[in-house]
């Protein structure tokens, strides 16, 4: 479910409603163009919630293979998965390795 930051720095539901979510997750499938055939490198989430649910549900949602790794694994697991795509937070790109299309999150 989306959250957001309160005052205090905790997280809070945020709502949305479903008009809102089927908009986003079209946006998010367009821009994204995950295909039946890709292998989808997911690391843990870390910023956006919502952004990193849509992208992973895109990627479900077009037949493609979610792989749950951690940012050191990236690299391995690419090689070892021919990942296609990887899901990292911005700091993290740099762990991304040549040849798979990076999705960055904030």
């Amino acid at each position: 479910f989306p959250c957001s930051r309160g005052p205090d720095g905790r997280l809070r539901p945020m709502p949305l409603c479903h008009t809102e979510a089927c908009e986003q997750l079209h946006d998010f499938d367009q821009r994204a163009g995950f295909t039946d055939q890709d292998v989808l490198l997911a690391v843990p989430p870390s910023g956006d919630g919502l952004a990193y649910t849509l992208l992973t549900d895109s990627a479900l949602l077009r037949g493609a293979t979610v792989v749950a790794v951690t940012v050191p694994g990236l690299a391995a697991a690419a090689a070892q998965r021919h990942g296609a795509g990887a899901i990292a937070p911005q700091t993290d790109l740099a762990a991304v390795p040549a040849g798979v299309r990076a999705v960055a999150l904030d």
